[in-house]
């Protein structure tokens, strides 16, 4: 593949501007700021270059919105998550990108700010209101947000609906309920393959092409049953996942024990698992699956992940999986 006029013109700017931050960062390594870091980075690996506009737009649409959340306040203001450098280094790489390319105008910006008026549509977002008077994130606890009706029963008759994970991949559902969970996509960077005039990789013999800068890999995971929750009073994913009320699970531990115990009484060989949800970007994660060698059989992986949106789930080989109601007492 050879580049564009327009392309060569991009990256000799990006190799430029790496030379020009080189120097000041090696002289003022302790007290280099992350952003800075950052951007020299990107310069020296524009690995984003040959990608369309219309990739780069919704990139950044979704990392940008994923940066900011909803305070105590009820206005916006940059997201905790943040904090774990994953999402900052990402946005500052797309702005250089959209930067050069002059992206960042008009109706694409129109489209970003409508996608965060939606949560003050009808005035202060439901999750504020749903938390007015809660300042701090209850010790020890876990939040599912749902409608009022499914609440209720999870309340008085301790009965929580779980789907299968390959049912969020439905188009039908709110954009934040869609997800890939039965699969994983990777895009590994071939930027300086494509710069070297090769236009495939080779893997144990076979010819892999290099599609925009990226060998594009997909990873299939077995389905299981899937249960989210929160681990935090947020005044956002209400809206996000169209939710009027909030079930507060004062001692996670012990639901997690009673969870547990339901599934066990009803698939005898599940593997039960918790922990915190960790998210990928597939422009900048390689894979790295490490699955239980049970899963080569039949038996069940439950696997429970808790974060600023986390889940519990079931992994099975089975393929005819349905909605499942679990009632467990409380």
């Amino acid at each position: 593949m050879i580049l564009s006029k327009s392309q060569k013109r991009a990256y000799d700017y990006f190799q430029e501007e790496a030379a020009k931050l080189k120097l000041p960062l090696e002289k003022n390594e302790s007290q280099t700021m992350p952003e800075d870091l950052w951007r020299y980075q990107y310069y020296v690996d524009p690995y984003l270059l040959l990608e369309t506009d219309e990739y780069i737009l919704k990139r950044f649409e979704d990392i940008f919105v994923n940066c900011v959340d909803i305070g105590l306040d009820g206005r916006i203001i940059p997201s905790p998550r943040i904090d774990n450098n994953k999402l900052g280094e990402a946005l500052v790489h797309l702005t250089q990108e959209t930067n050069c390319r002059g992206l960042l105008h008009g109706n694409n910006i129109s489209k970003i700010t409508k996608k965060i008026g939606e949560y003050y549509k009808d005035g202060w977002p439901i999750g504020h209101k749903m938390f007015e008077s809660t300042q701090e994130n209850p010790i020890n606890s876990i939040i599912k947000y749902s409608k009022k009706q499914f609440v209720k029963e999870m309340y008085e008759y301790g009965r929580f609906r779980i789907s299968p994970a390959e049912f969020y991949a439905d188009s039908k559902h709110l954009v934040a309920v869609q997800d890939t969970e039965t699969k994983r996509q990777y895009k590994l960077r071939a930027l300086q393959e494509v710069l070297n005039g090769e236009n495939h990789i080779t893997v144990k013999g076979s010819n892999v092409p290099i599609k925009r800068g990226f060998v594009e890999l997909e990873y299939p995971i077995p389905n299981y049953y899937l249960f989210s929750t929160c681990d935090r009073a947020s005044r956002r994913m209400p809206t996000d996942f169209d939710a009027d009320s909030a079930l507060v699970i004062t001692d996670r531990v012990r639901f997690f024990e009673k969870l547990q115990t339901g599934f066990s009484s009803i698939f005898r060989h599940a593997i039960f698992l918790e922990g915190n949800v960790e998210y990928f970007d597939p422009c900048r994660d390689h894979p790295k699956h490490h699955y239980p060698e049970s899963l080569n059989t039949y038996h069940m992986l439950i696997s429970m992940s808790i974060d600023a949106c986390g889940g519990l789930g079931i992994r099975t080989r089975h393929l005819n999986l349905k909605p499942y109601s679990l009632r467990s007492d409380h």
